[in-house]
């Protein structure tokens, strides 16, 4: 029987099921090896959820295949770029139109007078029953 060999260490179970697949898709059988306890196993679920982390093992003859494969498929997924979260609002700053801050104090005032006018609204039914009913 031939050792294993270490292509590929992640920190969850997710990326290492991720890498598995990938590999399987190529006709690479791997093997996934627990380095580190998941909190199930130590009795608290909520400790290290992604299952610990994980090291993905090949037969040596496929080894090199596996880790071009791997760096192959992270190069991919570096040079995307992802949408600019603030866009729209880049958009308008550019527009002409300033950004929008309130500042703690106007948080506070717009907070008081949402709230006073639910009160209100609350009181003006409440009287309305009263009357009514």
């Amino acid at each position: 029987m031939t050792d294993l060999v270490e292509v590929a260490f992640v920190g969850d179970e997710a990326q290492a099921a991720m890498i598995q697949a990938l590999l399987e898709e190529h006709e690479i059988p791997s093997l996934q090896q627990q380095v580190t306890p998941s909190g199930p196993q130590l009795g608290y679920g909520l400790l290290n959820p992604g299952g610990g982390a994980r090291r993905l093992m090949v037969r040596p003859e496929h080894a090199d295949r596996a880790r071009v494969l791997i760096e192959a498929t992270k190069a991919e997924e570096e040079q995307t770029a992802p949408e600019t979260i603030n866009a729209r609002y880049l958009e308008e700053v550019e527009a002409g139109r300033g950004p929008r801050n309130y500042g703690v104090i106007g948080a506070y005032a717009r907070a008081y007078l949402v709230a006073f006018a639910v009160f209100a609204l609350f009181f003006v039914i409440w009287m309305l029953n009263r009357l009514f009913f």
